[in-house]
């Protein structure tokens, strides 16, 4: 059944380490406080990776509005309605959640360009999935992919379909797991996204 937020942080660091045991990455992911409290988006983002974080350290912002802590350690944050994600580690960190929405293929084509539509197409067959989600996989990939300021690098591959709803991604250095799954209290199917860059050792 659909996952209580609680459990999702713990659960997503468990498999990212089990994939990329070099990574010191963590996760977060935290539903809205009390409505009483009308926090903005800034704050949730910046009560979210302080969460990741582990201590109440100061969130500032870069000119473009992504989080940033230390020069050592690379925070990323995204929202989807009430659910707020973070991730924070060292070296390239991104993450994202989107609501999956099914559209014309057409449509997706557009939003993803032809080599994006074939990776989802891949990755649709691979798994496999409703093309909707492999697509929705797609685009959260390059969303953590921008907010890293990886965006154009190398091109975006697929390398594995893994169990409980996991494609494992590719891009140069980076590396991607995406994860479709339903979250108690919040209607529809969701992918998260999470980037890591991985040094020479750890390729």
């Amino acid at each position: 059944g659909p996952w209580p937020e609680s459990l999702l942080s713990p659960y997503i660091e468990r498999r990212l380490r089990e994939w990329y045991p070099a990574s010191n990455i963590s996760v977060a992911c935290e539903r809205n406080g009390a409505p009483s409290r009308q926090e903005s988006r800034q704050e949730r983002s910046n009560r979210a990776v302080q969460s990741a974080l582990g201590h109440s350290a100061s969130v500032g912002r870069t000119a473009d509005g992504k989080p940033f802590v230390d020069e050592e350690t690379d925070v990323s944050a995204a929202h989807c309605g009430e659910l707020t994600l973070a991730v924070s580690g060292t070296g390239a960190a991104g993450c994202d959640i989107e609501l999956v929405a099914e559209r014309p293929s057409t449509v997706w084509q557009d939003l993803l360009g032809a080599e994006g539509a074939r990776l989802a197409g891949l990755i649709a067959r691979s798994m496999p999935e409703e093309p909707g989600i492999s697509a929705t996989r797609v685009w959260a990939a390059h969303e953590s992919l921008k907010k890293a300021g990886a965006l154009g690098e190398s091109p975006l591959l697929f390398v594995s379909a893994e169990a409980d709803g996991w494609a494992l991604l590719a891009s140069g250095r980076h590396r991607l797991a995406t994860w479709n799954t339903e979250v108690r209290g919040s209607a529809g199917t969701l992918v998260i996204a999470v980037l890591l860059r991985m040094d020479d050792a750890s390729l």
